[in-house]
């Protein structure tokens, strides 16, 4: 997997929780290393509507860089600094995550939405609750593109999507998605000195085709997160704009797979 350089990671990472605690949010635990810098992770069975204390600052941080990338790249004009600020913006929000709990209370969630989708297809309620997250953030993308994008084609898909999360574990998937956006700023940084280059599915290279895939699985697997937020947030409010978030992770991955041309009809009126 190509990555962004570490030192460039670092210095958007430290502008992004400067920015943040310049609208009064604390430090401790949020400076994005996931693996030493926060506190331990609170288990699934001492989280409640109480305790779960989601720093609005932080998910909205994260909710206006997705956002961002996604309409620039639905619009033709994508950002390596885009997602690369949406990369490490998602690292502090998955930090946050880990500090109060929302990750194991997501690990804890995803059996109960199991239940009640046996087929591991994202329902009509789901698509519709994350479709209205990516309008309301502005993103030019209709219901039937988040169908086309977050829907597998065949239940094995589904299964393979849904079984991810129990084969690498939630925290592995979360921090897939801040890869994902690195990923793409990287092919980005490549690409901003010759301007878009759009080829059809059909014609691209075996690696073309890979990294399609790649983006594809990525969607997928926010639109899970997504719909499992969603659910959970019937008991607890507060993961409501956390379920947005997600949403608006699988809007930029759909958005970021339509300019590098991974669709067969680039004008698609769906996407477009």
């Amino acid at each position: 997997m190509v990555l962004c350089d570490g030192t460039n990671r670092r210095q958007v990472l430290k502008s992004v929780a400067v920015s943040l605690a310049a609208v009064g949010m604390g430090q401790a635990g949020l400076s994005g290393d996931s693996t030493t810098n926060v506190k331990p992770a609170v288990t699934p069975t001492q989280v409640d509507k109480k305790s779960l204390k989601l720093s609005r600052a932080v998910m909205e941080g994260a909710h206006r860089q997705c956002a961002t990338a996604a309409r620039r790249a639905l619009n033709g004009s994508p950002s390596s600094g885009d997602f690369r600020a949406a990369g490490a913006s998602l690292e502090i929000l998955h930090a946050h995550f880990e500090e109060v709990g929302v990750t194991d209370l997501l690990q804890q969630e995803l059996p109960r939405w199991r239940e009640t989708h046996p087929d591991n297809f994202l329902s009509d309620e789901d698509i519709n609750r994350i479709h209205r997250d990516i309008a309301n953030a502005g993103i030019p993308m209709t219901r039937d593109a988040v169908v086309k994008a977050l829907v597998p084609a065949n239940p094995d898909m589904a299964a393979r999507v849904v079984e991810s999360f129990d084969r690498d574990g939630v925290r592995e998937v979360l921090r897939g998605f801040e890869k994902m956006m690195d990923r793409v700023a990287h092919i980005l940084e490549q690409r901003e000195k010759k301007g878009p280059l759009l080829v059809a599915y059909a014609r691209q290279s075996d690696a073309e085709k890979a990294r399609c895939d790649y983006l594809n699985d990525c969607a997928m697997a926010a639109g899970l997160t997504a719909a499992v937020l969603g659910l959970a947030a019937i008991a607890f409010p507060a993961l409501a704009l956390a379920a947005a978030e997600a949403a608006l992770v699988a809007a930029a991955a759909v958005a970021a797979a339509w300019w590098f041309g991974c669709y067969k009809d680039l004008d698609d009126p769906a996407i477009a």
